[in-house]
């Protein structure tokens, strides 16, 4: 019925009188009225009002428009027009809720990394996250982590089986240029869509949460060609949409909820898709980060490449348990930008592991870099290399990489083996841990990248 209303408001030929921004402003700020991204940007389009900020008040709403006014670029910011800067007024807003969420001043929450304050909601709900922030504010969040008892135990393992724990947990920044063709660059950014694509369909499909037999003949009637083996860009929008208009109806499952995150992430993809000229060459400077996992900044990771662990994504309870994990490292990767400053566009997560023989094995879960930033390829092959040199100075014998939502994974095809391998991810975390390459119950046969 919302989109309805909103439908019927955009289409009407809008006058932008006192009278109608009046209605607008109404009408975002009713509490019982939800918030489309596409409703608000038409708002502001129209109303050209900043004074839309300061008289909502569910501070969800505030999230979706924080979403959108981080998202513009300086042009479409001064289509606007705005009478004054809205964004700044709009983190104050926030920065002044979650201040009274974690109980401490509005002006530490400077510190945070901005898109913190997308997960309002769930910090709000999570004591445990609350607390890591706080520490993460005082500098003890270190003393933190190793304090845990199942901290002690993972680090005795892994000394035992060979891991030198302080080359693991070491900080260090690695910086690297990227020259890229621009003819190339549609082709690849297609490959890893199209391999995400691949990726739904088998989810989809095995879990049999709708009649899967009907599922893959409905996807196959409508591209003509078996689900499994989606190859041009119209093939895996259909199949998209078919999966998502078949699965919205299944309530209350984490595992749809991932499916149908993951075929968005694919038409959005290709909705946005980067624009090249044949036979032009860039640069772009990369820093690949290893990182000491300080919660104000870390735990907003996964938000710069727009994944499920993101701090305002469906996944977001896992974040904390990387944090607070040993076993894991969460290096992340940064543009450097013309003017001199750095932007966060990417991460990976890497696992340690064991064979059956006990020798430690590294695995690469995933590696995914946002945005439209050239040169994919050969960054992820550096960063494989990179990681590879990281895992040699670690002590781990061989480093594998899974290929599930892996946006790296669709440049090892050919490149690296890819076969099944017996691990057992080092563990004593009594949560649940959520990871894409990792066997059930984190110790059984998988299928990596053997890349080294």
């Amino acid at each position: 019925a919302n989109a309805v209303k909103e439908k019927r408001l955009k289409e009407e030929k809008f006058i932008p009188t006192i009278r109608n921004i009046a209605k607008i402003i109404i009408r975002i700020s009713k509490e019982d009225t939800p918030l489309s991204k596409e409703y608000f940007r038409w708002a502001m389009e129209k109303s050209k009002k900043a004074e839309i900020i300061a008289k909502i008040k569910d501070y969800s709403k505030l999230i979706t428009a924080f979403d959108y006014l981080e998202e513009l670029t300086e042009k479409e910011i001064k289509n606007i027009n705005l009478e004054k800067p809205i964004l700044p007024q709009l983190e104050e807003k926030l920065k002044q809720k979650m201040s009274e969420i974690i109980g401490i001043p509005a002006s530490e929450i400077k510190k945070f990394d901005p898109k913190i304050l997308k997960g309002i909601e769930f910090i709000q709900e999570n004591e445990e996250v609350q607390e890591l922030l706080k520490k993460g504010l005082k500098g003890e969040y270190k003393e933190y982590y190793d304090s845990l008892p199942e901290a002690k135990k993972t680090i005795k393992e892994m000394q035992k089986i060979g891991i030198n724990i302080k080359e693991w947990e070491k900080t260090r920044e690695i910086k690297f240029i990227i020259t890229s063709e621009g003819a190339r660059e549609i082709e690849t950014n297609q490959k890893v869509l199209i391999n995400t694509a691949k990726q739904v369909v088998i989810d989809a499909l095995k879990g049999n949460y709708v009649n899967s037999k009907s599922l893959f003949n409905k996807i196959k009637k409508e591209i003509g060609v078996n689900p499994k083996n989606i190859e041009t860009k119209e093939q895996a929008i259909k199949a998209m949409k078919i999966i998502t208009h078949e699965l919205k109806g299944v309530k209350n499952n984490k595992e749809v909820e991932n499916i149908l995150f993951h075929a968005n992430e694919v038409e959005i993809g290709f909705e946005t898709e980067i624009t090249a000229q044949k036979g032009r060459k860039a640069q772009e400077a990369y820093i690949l980060k290893f990182t000491d996992k300080n919660p104000t900044t870390t735990l907003a990771v996964g938000n710069a490449s727009g994944i499920c662990v993101a701090i305002d994504g469906i996944n977001n309870w896992t974040l904390p348990l990387y944090l607070k994990d040993k076993a894991t490292q969460l290096p992340e990767i940064w543009v450097v930008k013309k003017s001199g400053g750095r932007k966060r566009v990417g991460n990976a997560f890497l696992f340690a592991a064991k064979n059956k023989r006990g020798e430690p094995v590294l695995i690469i879960d995933t590696i995914n870099v946002g945005g439209k930033y050239k040169g994919k390829e050969k960054l992820m092959e550096k960063i494989i290399q990179e990681i590879i040199k990281y895992a040699e100075r670690v002590g781990f014998k061989k480093v594998l990489m899974g290929k599930n939502y892996n946006d790296a994974a669709v440049y090892a095809i050919g490149k690296y083996p890819y076969k099944a391998f017996y691990v057992e991810k080092i563990d004593y975390l009594e949560e649940e841990m959520y990871a894409d390459s990792l066997p059930e119950g984190l110790k059984g046969k998988a299928i990596y990248y053997e890349v080294k």
